[in-house]
């Protein structure tokens, strides 16, 4: 299931969970970072870029190419609560990090504040299809999502039904 913009947004704008834990749904949802490269991520502020291994591939990518939805801040504002931190989540498994995204998405969704519980891949599911939709560039979203190649890409959109 892919996260509604509506969902999105309440999960970012959420008061339940840390400003820390929002920072991640917003690389993940805005960016499109898997959960498994968010214990090695590195981030420079200044330059809005970030790097990280993801699949046991190297992965660097631009802050700039983030989608932006109505009612949420940037990628950026979401990681000042890091106060330029460069490696936020260093202490963090990304087995630690998918319980926590489970704990948080079965509660807000028994609370009513989203429709369905979603897994940490589903926000990444919710970035490529927001972005194929905008752009219809399934060449720039395969090097966005740091695929291997287009035909990943182009499975990931179909299972989607984005194309």
């Amino acid at each position: 299931v892919v996260p509604s913009e509506a969902d999105v947004v309440a999960i970012l704008n959420s008061r339940l969970m840390s400003r820390e834990l929002r920072a991640a749904f917003a690389i993940m949802a805005l960016r499109g970072l898997r959960v498994g490269g968010l214990p090695n991520l590195v981030i420079d502020y200044e330059a809005h870029t970030f790097s990280t291994i993801s699949k046991s591939k190297e992965y660097r990518g631009t802050f700039n190419d983030a989608i932006q939805i109505s009612g949420c801040k940037s990628v950026l504002e979401y990681f000042k609560v890091f106060k330029g931190k460069k490696m936020p989540f260093a202490e963090l498994s990304d087995t630690k990090l998918k319980m926590q995204i489970a704990y948080w998405m079965a509660k807000m969704n028994k609370n009513g504040l989203i429709m369905n519980t979603f897994s940490a891949h589903d926000f990444r599911h919710f970035f490529a299809s927001h972005h194929y939709q905008a752009n219809k560039d399934i060449y720039r979203l395969k090097t966005l999502l740091n695929h291997g190649s287009i035909a990943v890409t182009e499975t990931y959109l179909k299972t989607l039904n984005v194309i």
